[in-house]
Formats: C-alpha cells, structure tokens, sequence
C-alpha cells in the first residue's frame, strides 16, 4: 500500500514537470516548488480575523497559510503536543500550544516574543485585550499586548477546564469543564474584574 502511494506521488511529480516544462523558454529556467505540509495528524486549526490566512498545527510544528493560494508561507516549532492555535485580533500575533507552555509568535518575521510557562489551549479575544490560556485546570486572563497576568479563573473542585471561548467584544468568557461536563459563564467588568454569571449542566443554566 505504501508503495503505490510513493509511486502516484512519483508519477504526478512527472506529469507536473512535463506540463511545466512545456510552458518554460529557452532562456527561463524551470523551479518546481514542493510544499511538505504536515508529517503528523492536524490537532488543531484557526483563521485569521480578516481570513488572508490560516493556520495549522501538529504535535510538532504550526504551519502559516496563505488562504488564496493555499501556499504555505512559514512554520514554527512547537516542540511537543501542540493541539491548539489562535491568531490575535489583528493577525500579526499566533499562539500554540506547545511543550510545557504557549508560545506566542509574530506572525510576519517568525519571532517568539512570548513563553507561557505550564499554560495550554490558548484563546485571543475579538477586540484586542485579552490572551486566555488554561493554567493547572483553572484560565489565565493576559493582556493580549504585554502579557501582564489580568485574572485567574478557578475551576470548580476536581475539576479542569477543557475548553475556552470568548466573545467578540471579550465581555464574556465561556469555560467548559471535562469532569463535570459543565459550562461555566464569566462576565468581565471594565475595572478587569471578572465574576462568575452561572453555570449549564444536565440541560439546564444554573
């Protein structure tokens, strides 16, 4: 099985070239760009806000798409048990999840301008202000700029947040729990308070 799959990638590689070569003067030289892409399982996907771009992650790098094109632009390493990406409100930042951590880069020149220790599943809100990040089974609140801690929002006892979403406006932020197959509703105040609104379980708001 593996053998024939080498050998239509081989044959489609030659049907390429001969159609390339086809098109190339006497005086232009033929290039044949390959993107690789992945060599692992995809974990974990996200677009960018204005959806120029995309990106893709695996356990051991993210991958920066170009939308239109499906060109591949640039990829960052993750190390170990990447899982999550997500772009910032203006696209010019990308956080993973990598190993023992989230590592936040720029997304233009590949530079790591941040390391989350002991953080996963990282989540930048719509309007620009918040990085949220799972820390221990409880949220980490950053400010999406400096990265200056704003919040921790604990989960209930023996219990640890899976998921996170946050609304547009970062008004409201969302926790779902594995253990207890919760949903958690926090409202974020403008003094950067946060409290917890109430709670969804068994079919019900509570």
């Amino acid at each position: 099985m593996l053998e024939k799959t080498y050998s239509k990638i081989v044959n489609c590689l030659f049907v390429l070239l001969v159609f390339a070569a086809a098109g190339v003067g006497q005086n232009e030289s033929l290039r044949l760009v390959v993107n690789a892409g992945h060599l692992k399982n995809i974990t974990g996907a996200a677009f960018s806000p204005d959806g120029n771009f995309y990106a893709t992650v695996d356990e051991f790098e993210v991958i920066l798409w170009e939308t239109a094109t499906r060109r591949e632009l640039r990829s960052f390493p993750v190390v170990d048990d990447g899982a999550s990406v997500s772009f910032s409100a203006d696209g010019t930042l990308l956080a993973a999840e990598a190993d023992k951590g989230v590592l936040v880069w720029e997304t233009k020149t590949g530079k790591i301008v941040q390391f989350l220790k002991s953080d996963s599943k990282p989540v930048f809100g719509g309007s620009g202000k918040y990085l949220a990040a799972v820390h221990r089974g409880d949220i980490n609140l950053y400010d999406a700029k400096t990265f200056e801690p704003r919040a921790t929002l604990a989960a209930a006892d023996e219990t640890s947040a899976e998921r996170i979403v946050l609304s547009a406006d970062e008004k409201t932020l969302f926790m779902v729990e594995s253990n207890t197959d919760s949903v958690f509703r926090f409202e974020m105040r403008n003094d950067g308070s946060v409290s917890a609104v109430e709670f969804f379980q068994n079919g019900l708001w509570m």
